[in-house]
């Protein structure tokens, strides 16, 4: 299994349980981290094959995105942002 299929993985089980409020998220803030560039993988690969993600899938994504935007930015969704296009940057130009 390659990292980003892991990385899906985490993300997949992450987001599985969906309902009408996410779970809290108790991830460590690395693990956080993880799940969140996992999610941002799998919408970038469903979205070049044209599909969509699913229902469970974006609810717990989008819990995960929004505890990373609280817990390392205040709140601050520009910021969270600005640091996921200079990663996404920093990650394009690596060997």
């Amino acid at each position: 299994m390659n990292l980003q299929d892991a990385f899906s993985s985490l993300a997949i089980a992450a987001c599985a349980s969906a309902s009408a409020q996410p779970p809290p998220i108790v991830l460590s803030d690395a693990s956080l981290e993880r799940a969140y560039w996992a999610c941002i993988a799998v919408d970038s690969k469903n979205t070049a094959a044209g599909l969509r993600m699913d229902e469970a899938a974006v609810v717990g994504c989008s819990a995960i995105s929004k505890e990373l935007q609280t817990r390392r930015f205040g709140g601050d969704f520009g910021q969270l942002h600005e640091w996921t296009k200079a990663r996404r940057a920093a990650m394009a130009t690596k060997p």
